[in-house]
C-alpha cells in the first residue's frame, strides 16, 4: 500500500510531477497494487488496524479518516460486485447510487472501486459552483487515457480536443464528442476492464452529463462499468440502467460506526439514542460522536436534542471549522470558491491573499481536505458548502478576485472576476460574453447561458442587459432548460426598449412555448408576431412568415400557409441569401400540397435542389419529401446521398436524422422496404437518444406505415407508441400518418371494414387541412380498395372520382396509374383489360413496385373471375414475385389465396421460400447491411454510433443465426437469388 505521506500541502506537488506514476499505474507497471488511473502512490494507512480495514474494503485508501469508514453496506457491495463481474465478462452497464447527503454514497463507491483489482478506474467528481465549465468533468475523467486518443478517427480527435479546450479551431459536435469518448473507453477496455466512477452526478457540468447519458446506453457489449453517485431529490437527468438506493444504517451498523469513531464501546441505550437522533445517517453519526466526544455516553445531552440529520452534520462541520486558525479558515474559503482543484492555482490564489500555501496544512491534519496528485479537495462536498456559506460576501469576493488573478483558464478567470465584482462593470461583462461564445462553440450551452446571465447583471446599459439576457435565454432554450429560459426571456422582454429587439425576444419566447402549447395556439401567436414585424424589420418579418408557413403546413392549416407564402413572395427580407432557398422550398411545398399551383410548385422544388446540395437547414427535409411527391426520385436521391454521410461524420444529429428520415421515406416509396426499415429504425434510436420528440413521433409513424404495408403486427405496437407521443407532446401533424398506418395494416390483413374507418379519418383530415396533393400517402387509393373489398361500390366510385380529379390536376404518374388500376376493378368484364394495360404502362414510368404488384394481383383476380386461368396465373406470378421481394407477406398470402383452389403453380411455390435474413432483428439487419456494403467493423461502429465491441457482438449473433462463419458468406447470402430462376 505504500508508506504514509510525509509532506503537507506546502510541498507544491503538481500534476506534472505525479503524472509518470499515474501513467505507470495505468500501464500495469505496479503489480503490487491495483491500477487506478490518477491514484496516488501513497495513502494514509500506516496504522495496522486501518490498513486491515482498508484491505477488507471497510475504508477507501484514497480518502482517509474515520468519516470514510464503511459499515452496513454488504448488500450494496454485492450488487455492485455482480455488475463488475458481468462487465469483466463483456456485459457493461450503468449503476446510479442515490442517497441523502451524508448517507455514504461516495464511501460506497470508493470501497467498491478499491476492491476492483483488475479494472482501470477513471474518476471525476461534480463540484457545486456558480458556473458550469463545459466538459470539465469529462476532462478529469479522461485525462489518464487521453494519450490514446491518437487512435481515434480524425473528426473524433478534433471534436474531443475542441471540447476539452485543447484546440480552438473546430466547433465541437456533442454527438461526436460522446462517440469519441465511447470509442476511447472501449479501446482502453480492450486491454483491461474499465470502471468509471462519477461522484456527485448532480453537480457534473451539463456537457459532461450529456456524454455520460450517451455512453450509458451503449455499454451492453463492452467491458465498461459506469457507477455514479447522485443526491436524492435533485432534478438531474438519470443515466438509465440500475438505480441503487442507499438506505439509513441499521442500529447495529450505526453502533459499529460510532464505536470505530469513538474508540470505545457504547451501551445499548446510548446506541439506540444515537441511532434515533441521527436517523441512521453515517455522516451524522460520525459528526455527532466527534462533536460530543466522551459526553456521548451521557443521556440528556446532545442525543436528546431534536435536530435533523442534516443539521447535526452542519453543526459538526461548523465546530471543526471554528477550531481552525484564522489564516486556515480564510484559505479554506478560497478553496471553496475556486473553480479548480489544481494545487498550483490554489497556491497562487493564496499568495494573492497574502497567505502561504502551508496555511492549508492544518485543515489537512484535521482531515477536512486532502492534497495529492496536484489536487486539493474537501473530503466531503458538504464541507465545501459549509465553508462557502459560513464566509461573508466580502470574504468570498476577495477570494474570487485572488483566483481571477491566478486562474489559467479564460473561463474561470472571467467567472471569478465577475463574482468578485461589487458593481456593474462593462469590461468584465464583455469578457464573460466572449467566454460564453467559446462555451457555445465547445457545446456548453448551459455554461454559456450562465455566463451571459451574469454578464447581463454586470451590464451598465439597459440595452446591453436586454441583449445579453436574450442571448442567455436562447442558449438555455437550446439546452432544453425551459423554465430557466422562460425567466431569462421574460426579463429580456421587460427591458427591451428597441422594437426590433423586443420582437426578437418575442420570437424566441414563441419558439420556447411551442414545446408546451398546442400547434394551433403557437400558430396564432406566430401570425401576430409576423404581422407586427412587417413594419419594423424586413429580415425578422421574413423569418416570422417562414415559421408561419412551416407551422401552418404541419398543423394542417393550408389557407394560412398560402397567406404566408404569398407574403414571402413580396418580402424583401426573404430574398436574402440566407433565407431565399428556405422561402422557395416552402413556397414550392405549399403550392404542391395545397393543389393551388402544383406544376409551378414542382418547378420551384426542382430549382431548390442545387443550393441544398451545398447547405443544410430545417427545410432540407421538406424538400426531400416534396421531391418524392412529385416523383423526382433521382433528385431526392442525389440530395440524400450528398448529406447523409457528411452529417453523420460531423455529428450533426438533427441534420443526420433528417437525411435518415428522407432516405427511409424515399426507399419505401421506391420499393426498398428492407432499406426503409433499417434507416427509419436507426433514426428512431437516435431520436430517442436525443429526446427529439417530434422526430420520434414522425419516424415511428412512418415506420408503422412501412410495417403496415408488409402486414407486420409490429405496426400496431409502433402506432400506439406514436399515438402516445402525439398526446403527450401535442404533435398535431401525426394523425394522418397514424390513420394511414392503421388503415393500410387492416387492408393488408384482409379486414376492409376496419380499414375504412381509419382511411376515412385520414382523408377527412386532409380535406379539412386543405391537402390536395394525392401522393403524400396512399390513403386515397387505399380507401377505394377498402370500399370495393367491403362491397360498397357506390362509395368506391365517389372516392375514385375525387382521386381522379386530384391526380389530373397534379399530373402525378403514380396517382394516375392507381386511378387506372381501380377503374379496371370497377369496369365490366369486357373492358377491364384496357384499364389495367394503362395502369401497367403508367406504373412502368414511375417507381412503384408495390402498387404495380397490387395491380397484377387485381388483374389476376379479374382474369380468374373471367375464366382466363392461364393469364391469371401469369399475372399472379408477377405479384407474388414482387411481394416476396418487398417482404409484403400479408399481400403475398392474399395472392396465394387467389390461386389456392387450383393449387399454386410450381414457380409461385418456389418464390415463397423463406427470406434467409428473416431471423435477424432490425438492429442485426442494420449491422449486416453495413457489413454487406463493405464496411469494416470499425467503420460500421462509427456509422451506427456504436462501439466496436457492440458491432462484433451483433456479428456473432448474425453468424450464429444464419449458420455462417464469415463476412464473405454473409454478403453472398444477402445477394443470393431467392430461387434459381428469380435473382434479386
Amino acid at each position: 500500500m505504500g508508506e504514509p505521506r510525509q509532506r503537507g500541502f506546502g510541498d507544491h506537488r503538481t500534476l506534472t510531477d505525479a503524472a509518470p506514476t499515474a501513467r505507470n499505474a495505468a500501464r500495469g507497471r505496479l503489480p503490487e497494487r491495483r491500477r487506478v488511473a490518477g491514484q496516488p502512490p501513497t495513502t494514509h494507512t500506516a496504522n495496522p488496524e486501518r490498513r486491515l480495514l482498508a484491505a477488507a474494503g471497510g475504508i477507501p485508501p484514497a480518502l482517509p479518516g474515520p468519516m470514510h469508514q464503511l459499515v452496513g453496506r454488504d448488500a450494496e457491495l454485492a450488487l455492485l460486485s455482480g455488475a463488475a463481474e458481468r462487465a469483466h465478462a463483456g456485459h457493461g452497464s450503468a449503476i446510479t447510487i442515490s442517497a441523502d447527503p451524508g448517507a455514504g454514497k461516495t464511501a460506497l463507491a470508493d470501497a467498491f472501486a478499491s476492491a476492483q483489482q483488475d479494472f482501470e478506474v477513471l474518476r471525476c467528481r461534480g463540484v457545486e459552483s456558480e458556473v458550469e465549465l463545459p466538459f470539465s468533468g469529462l476532462h478529469t475523467l479522461l485525462r489518464p487515457v487521453l494519450h490514446a486518443s491518437a487512435s481515434l478517427p480524425i473528426e473524433q480527435q478534433d471534436a474531443l480536443k475542441s471540447a476539452l479546450a485543447m484546440r480552438t479551431t473546430t466547433p465541437a459536435s456533442p454527438v461526436v464528442v460522446a462517440l469519441a469518448t465511447l470509442d476511447l473507453l472501449a479501446e482502453a477496455a480492450a486491454t483491461s476492464p474499465v470502471l468509471l466512477v462519477v461522484d456527485d452526478l448532480h453537480w457534473i457540468d451539463a456537457a459532461t452529463l450529456s456524454v455520460l447519458m450517451f455512453i450509458a446506453r451503449r455499454l451492453e457489449h463492452d467491458r465498461i462499468l459506469l457507477v455514479a453517485t447522485l443526491r436524492t431529490g435533485t432534478d438531474t437527468e438519470q443515466l438509465g440502467g440500475t438505480e441503487l438506493g442507499v438506505t439509513p444504517l441499521s442500529l447495529d451498523a450505526a453502533r459499529d460506526l460510532a464505536e470505530r469513531q469513538l474508540g470505545s464501546p457504547l451501551s445499548q441505550p446510548i446506541s439506540q439514542a444515537l441511532w434515533r437522533a441521527t436517523g441512521g445517517n453515517p455522516l451524522a453519526v460520525i459528526e455527532t460522536v466527534r462533536l460530543a466526544g466522551q459526553d456521548v455516553h451521557t443521556l440528556g445531552t446532545i442525543l436528546d436534542e431534536p435536530i435533523a440529520a442534516g443539521a447535526r452534520i452542519d453543526r459538526g462541520f461548523s465546530r471543526r471549522l471554528e477550531q481552525l486558525g484564522p489564516d486556515t479558515r480564510r484559505a479554506l474559503v478560497l478553496v471553496a470558491v475556486a473553480l479548480t482543484d489544481a494545487t498550483d492555482e490554489i497556491a497562487a490564489g493564496l499568495r494573492d491573499l497574502g497567505l502561504c500555501p502551508q496555511a492549508l496544512d492544518e485543515a489537512e491534519r484535521a482531515e477536512l481536505i486532502t492534497s495529492r496528485m496536484g489536487k486539493v479537495q474537501f473530503v466531503h462536498p458538504l464541507l465545501r458548502s459549509a465553508v462557502h456559506h459560513s464566509a461573508s460576501l466580502a470574504e468570498r469576493q476577495r477570494c474570487h478576485a485572488a483566483m481571477a488573478a491566478g486562474s489559467v483558464s479564460r473561463g474561470a478567470k472571467a467567472w471569478h472576476a465577475a463574482s468578485a465584482a461589487v458593481a456593474e462593470d462593462e469590461q468584465v461583462a464583455q469578457e464573460l460574453e466572449a467566454v460564453a461564445s467559446d462555451f457555445e462553440r465547445r457545446g456548453g450551452r448551459v455554461a454559456a447561458a450562465r455566463a451571459l446571465e451574469r454578464a447581463a447583471e454586470l451590464s451598465p446599459s439597459r440595452a446591453d442587459r436586454a441583449r445579453r439576457l436574450l442571448a442567455a435565454g436562447t442558449a438555455a432554450r437550446h439546452a432544453t432548460r425551459t423554465a430557466w429560459a422562460k425567466r431569462l426571456l421574460d426579463h429580456a422582454h421587460a427591458l427591451a426598449d428597441d422594437p426590433l429587439l423586443r420582437l426578437t425576444v418575442e420570437l424566441d419566447r414563441l419558439l420556447l412555448d411551442a414545446h408546451t402549447q398546442s400547434n394551433a395556439g403557437a400558430l396564432a401567436r406566430q401570425v401576430a408576431l409576423a404581422r407586427a414585424a412587417d413594419g419594423v424589420d424586413a429580415g425578422l418579418a421574413a423569418a416570422c412568415w417562414i415559421d408561419v408557413a412551416s407551422e401552418a403546413t404541419l398543423a394542417g392549416n393550408m389557407p394560412m400557409a398560402l397567406e404566408a407564402v404569398d407574403r414571402l413572395r413580396t418580402e424583401s427580407g426573404a430574398r436574402t441569401p440566407g433565407r431565399q432557398s428556405g422561402a422557395d422550398i416552402l413556397i414550392g411545398v405549399t403550392e404542391v400540397l395545397s393543389g393551388r399551383s402544383p406544376l409551378c410548385g414542382a418547378q420551384t422544388l426542382r430549382r431548390a435542389v442545387d443550393e441544398r446540395l451545398e447547405t443544410y437547414d430545417s427545410f432540407t427535409g421538406s424538400l426531400i419529401e416534396g421531391l418524392v411527391w412529385i416523383e423526382e426520385f433521382d433528385l431526392a436521391r442525389q440530395l440524400i446521398d450528398a448529406g447523409l454521410e457528411p452529417s453523420r461524420s460531423r455529428g450533426a444529429v438533427l441534420h443526420h436524422l433528417t437525411y435518415l428520415w428522407g432516405d427511409g421515406y424515399h426507399r419505401f416509396r421506391t420499393g426498398d422496404w428492407d432499406g426503409a426499415r433499417l434507416q427509419l429504425s436507426q433514426a428512431i434510436r437516435l431520436a430517442e437518444d436525443g429526446a427529439h420528440h417530434f422526430c420520434l413521433g414522425i419516424f415511428s409513424a412512418q415506420l408503422a406505415i412501412v410495417l403496415a404495408a408488409q402486414g407486420d403486427p409490429a405496426s400496431v405496437e409502433l402506432t400506439a407508441t406514436a399515438s402516445r407521443l402525439e398526446t403527450e407532446f401535442e404533435l398535431t401533424s401525426l394523425p394522418p400518418y397514424l390513420e394511414n398506418a392503421r388503415g393500410l395494416y387492416h387492408l393488408s390483413c384482409g379486414a376492409p371494414e376496419l380499414a375504412i374507418e381509419h382511411l376515412e379519418n385520414a382523408e377527412d383530415w386532409c380535406i379539412r387541412a386543405g391537402y390536395d396533393e394525392p401522393s403524400v400517402w396512399s390513403s386515397p387509393a387505399d380507401l377505394v380498395d377498402a370500399y370495393l373489398a367491403a362491397g360498397r361500390r357506390r362509395d368506391a366510385e365517389v372516392a375514385l372520382e375525387r382521386l381522379r380529379e386530384r391526380a389530373t390536376r397534379a399530373d402525378r404518374t403514380w396517382a394516375l396509374a392507381s386511378v387506372a388500376r381501380l377503374e379496371g376493378m370497377l369496369a365490366s368484364d369486357g373492358t377491364f383489360d384496357a384499364h389495367f394495360a394503362r395502369a401497367f404502362e403508367l406504373f412502368g414510368m414511375t417507381r412503384a413496385p408495390f402498387d404495380q404488384a397490387r395491380a397484377q394481383l387485381d388483374y389476376g383476380r379479374r382474369l380468374q373471375r373471367a375464366g382466363r386461368g392461364a393469364e391469371a396465373r401469369a399475372a399472379l406470378d408477377g405479384a407474388i414475385t414482387a411481394f416476396r421481394r418487398l417482404g409484403a407477406t400479408a399481400w403475398l398470402r392474399q395472392a396465394e389465396a387467389v390461386l389456392a383452389p387450383g393449387g399454386l403453380p410450381e414457380r409461385a411455390s418456389a418464390l415463397a421460400a423463406p427470406d434467409p435474413l428473416a431471423e435477424l432483428t432490425d438492429r442485426e439487419r442494420v449491422v449486416a447491411d453495413c457489413i454487406v456494403q463493405g464496411m469494416t467493423n470499425k467503420e460500421a461502429a462509427a456509422h451506427l454510433f456504436l462501439t466496436l465491441k457492440t458491432i462484433e457482438w451483433h456479428l456473432r449473433q448474425i453468424y450464429r443465426k444464419l449458420g455462417i462463419k464469415s463476412r464473405t458468406q454473409l454478403a453472398a447470402l444477402a445477394h443470393a437469388p431467392r430461387t434459381a430462376d428469380d435473382p434479386l
